[in-house]
């Protein structure tokens, strides 16, 4: 008799550890999991329309000193590159881009594009994020014109 009652115990105290380890893994699994709940948040909630612009593209050959190295950072981690443009609607300079869209916006080097005198334009699709700036943009439509390419440094 004594021994069952101890198994008892026994038993009941092994689930309710087991229980309070569960209660604390999911606690322990949710604060590990908030910062990328947050990260999705501010890349991924939109708060207006859709806004579309055209706009010419301009190749910036070093990317330094734009002060989004976070957020380029995870761009990068999900596929996107940036592309900076030559006619900005407002306050859009530059916008995240597929990797596909981006080597169809940048087909070649600048300078050889400059030789055969020819740009990109491109219609992109865009809306603004909850949490400040702009989504990543799909590009809609691209055009090669004539006309020499905005290189800058």
């Amino acid at each position: 008799m004594e021994s069952t009652a101890k198994n008892i115990i026994t038993w009941m105290l092994c689930l309710s550890t087991i229980t309070i380890a569960i209660y604390w893994f999911s606690i322990a699994g949710m604060l590990i999991l908030l910062p990328f709940i947050l990260i999705y948040i501010a890349l991924k909630l939109p708060v207006s329309k859709s806004i579309v612009f055209d706009s010419r593209i301009r190749y910036q050959m070093l990317d330094i000193s734009q002060g989004d190295f976070i957020r380029n950072g995870i761009e990068l981690l999900l596929g996107h590159k940036k592309v900076f443009l030559a006619d900005p609607p407002e306050i859009l300079k530059w916008v995240y881009v597929a990797n596909d869209d981006f080597n169809k916006l940048w087909p070649e080097s600048p300078f050889d594009m400059d030789q055969r005198n020819y740009t990109i334009r491109a219609r992109f699709k865009t809306y603004r994020l909850l949490l400040g700036g702009y989504a990543s943009a799909k590009v809609i439509h691209i055009e090669k014109i004539e006309e020499c390419p905005l290189i800058t440094k």
